[in-house]
């Protein structure tokens, strides 16, 4: 009886009484982790169910494909203006040939008429004719003396002259093969 009466609170009773409120505490803080992940998990599910998502990768997997179609379309563009680019650099490192053949024409006699015309690089082979043999010699000393001013031409060489006849025998006209180097 005297065990049931004692006010006092044993060492059993004691550690048994804070050991029952650790563990109600426990239960507590254990509750309200729970409700608060489930909370959290609700609204992350209710922000993946209203996020556009699905439309996003639709919309990625169309550009995709507008990019893959234009793929080539880009690449065509990007060898056109390359190409153009170098058709530039090469119309401007080659010679005019059209100058050349202009200056010629020029100062040729009226009586002479250009039969051949080929250039090379700093080579042209000119072809002539003429009635007269005088109008094939004035082109000549034109040229000479053009190369002597350094105009135009460094060189002027005759490779051939001849001429032509009739059947009876007569001279009809004269023919001369040019070569005339470029500065």
């Amino acid at each position: 009886m005297n065990n049931e009466i004692n006010l006092l609170y044993s060492k059993k009773q004691l550690r048994l009484s804070q050991l029952v409120t650790k563990v109600r505490i426990m239960r507590f803080i254990s509750l309200g982790l729970l409700f608060f992940i489930c909370g959290l998990s609700i609204v992350f599910f209710l922000f993946v169910i209203a996020s556009p998502l699905s439309s996003l990768k639709a919309q990625e997997k169309a550009l995709l494909q507008d990019l893959s179609g234009s793929r080539d379309k880009i690449f065509k563009q990007t060898l056109l203006v390359t190409r153009l680019n170098d058709i530039d650099t090469i119309t401007n490192k080659r010679s005019q040939f059209d100058g050349v053949l202009k200056t010629l024409t020029d100062t040729l006699p009226s009586g002479v008429r250009i039969d051949d015309f080929a250039a090379e690089k700093k080579v042209v082979e000119l072809g002539l004719s003429s009635q007269s043999l005088d109008d094939i010699e004035t082109s000549f000393s034109t040229l000479k003396a053009m190369v002597k001013s350094k105009n135009t031409f460094s060189q002027v060489f005759m490779s051939s002259l001849s001429s032509n006849e009739d059947n009876d025998g007569n001279t009809t006209s004269f023919s001369t093969k040019l070569i005339i180097l470029l500065l």
